[in-house]
């Protein structure tokens, strides 16, 4: 099964993949409610299912997500071809899920596409470029 969802925000490969890690899962949806995270690219997270150790990867267009020893292989993508829509791409390796869980991954997509779409409020500021002074010389050469 798979369930996408696209996300209308100005967010660039990079952007994904910078800001998006293990560490940070619940500032992006609000069905993850904890992290307790190892490294930026894997950690145990707690989701409204339960507690799931959960591994990133970087892709070419953004980054993957995966729950290797959790029920039925979910994983779950968001990529960019840099045009202002993120795809939420999450996948299951079943044809025929319990409606409960049907419910809990379509929550989960569109917590996902909300997180998203609120980044440009809570996206940080761009730091000032340091400039070196040029000409103002305190000494001289000699």
């Amino acid at each position: 099964m798979e369930f996408t969802r696209h996300a209308i925000v100005d967010m660039s490969v990079v952007d994904i993949q910078r800001h998006i890690r293990v560490a940070n899962l619940p500032d992006w949806c609000a069905s993850i409610v904890a992290v307790d995270s190892q490294d930026s690219n894997q950690g145990r997270m707690t989701c409204l299912s339960g507690d799931f150790v959960v591994h990133r990867e970087l892709l070419q267009t953004g980054v993957r997500f995966s729950i290797p020893a959790g029920p039925h292989a979910i994983q779950w993508t968001l990529t960019t071809e840099g045009d202002g829509d993120v795809l939420v791409h999450c996948t299951l390796n079943t044809d025929a899920a319990p409606d409960a869980m049907i419910e809990a991954l379509t929550c989960f997509v569109d917590n996902w596409q909300q997180g998203l779409v609120s980044w440009p409020e809570r996206r940080p500021a761009a730091p000032a470029p340091s400039c070196d002074p040029i000409g103002f010389s305190m000494g001289g050469f000699g």
